[in-house]
């Protein structure tokens, strides 16, 4: 492969590691202000309607407490499925183009930033976005849980 194509294939991996990162952001905020709106429809809810004749188990609040558990955990299980068979197979390709390139520019492994040296792994940063998505499902959960219980 040519240095020009292997330079043109380095900017499309890296690119493309770029807008997975993106993808798992959007994710996490999303479900964030998902939860934020049920823990805010929760409330809403309970201080306006009158609950005292529904079932303990149609209750918004409880509800909305199977919602923080259930919602955070899918987009957990894509972020991590994504992780696996995108994002650290593609890292993987980058680290591989950096060093060919990198050996015919006659450059030392040492001259790379570390994170592009062989033998570096794919990212656990995306574990980040785990417990934001668990912090944010926690609080959601037990504040549903307590509206549930003062009923």
């Amino acid at each position: 492969m040519s240095a020009n194509l292997q330079r043109v294939s380095l900017q499309e991996v890296s690119t493309e590691l770029r807008a997975s990162r993106k993808r798992e952001h959007i994710l996490t905020a999303a479900v964030m202000v998902g939860l934020g709106v049920i823990a805010a429809c929760v409330a809403t809810l309970s201080a306006t309607s009158n609950l005292t004749n529904t079932s303990w188990w149609k209750h918004p609040a409880l509800l909305g407490a199977v919602a923080a558990i259930v919602v955070p955990v899918a987009v957990w299980l894509k972020i991590q499925r994504e992780h696996k068979l995108l994002y650290a197979p593609l890292r993987q390709e980058q680290i591989g183009l950096t060093a060919h390139l990198s050996t015919q520019a006659g450059l030392q492994q040492s001259d790379l930033p570390a994170g592009l040296r062989r033998g570096s792994a794919a990212g656990a940063g995306y574990r980040y976005s785990g417990i934001v998505l668990a912090a944010s499902a926690i609080g959601t959960f037990l504040f549903c849980l307590a509206v549930w219980a003062i009923r």
